[in-house]
């Protein structure tokens, strides 16, 4: 009888330990590539939307503005209304305003829209004007992204 030694015993368990974690992983992948194959090939259970689901209500968007553009202005654009715009880059151009008492008026950057009330800006959505110090934008009545010629 053949019995091995330490030694041989000893050499042989790295190689069988080897073996096993080989095994193991080939077992592990396996069994991986079979759930792939069944998410692949299994029907989609999600039901489809429904019409009702499908619709969004965007009219949340016509009722609500981030831009806080149609709030109610305090200080000088309380009572100035802006219909028209000639603007350059630099923010100077003329507006056509209409105050108080409805009546439009032309002004040009630097100059009283009413007394006290100066234009310092002119922007292609907006102007910019100044009563004490205190500067205030002024949007058109109906401005949006897509109402804005640029």
């Amino acid at each position: 009888m053949d019995i091995p030694s330490f030694q041989a015993v000893r050499r042989m368990r790295p190689r069988m330990l080897l073996t096993l974690v080989e095994v193991a992983l080939v077992a592990v992948l396996a069994l991986q590539a079979a759930r792939l194959a069944m998410i692949i090939a299994a029907p989609d259970e999600t039901p489809a939307p429904s019409v009702a689901q499908r619709a969004r209500d965007y009219a949340i968007l016509t009722r609500f503005d981030p831009f806080f553009r149609t709030a109610a202005p305090a200080g000088p654009a309380r009572s100035f209304r802006l219909f028209g715009v000639t603007a350059d880059e630099d923010g100077q151009g003329s507006a056509i305003l209409a105050g108080p008492d409805n009546r439009q008026v032309s002004v040009a950057v630097g100059e009283e829209a009413a007394p006290g009330v100066r234009l310092e800006a002119v922007a292609a959505d907006h102007v910019v004007l100044s009563r004490a110090g205190v500067r205030e934008r002024i949007y058109f009545p109906d401005a949006g992204p897509d109402k804005v010629a640029r």
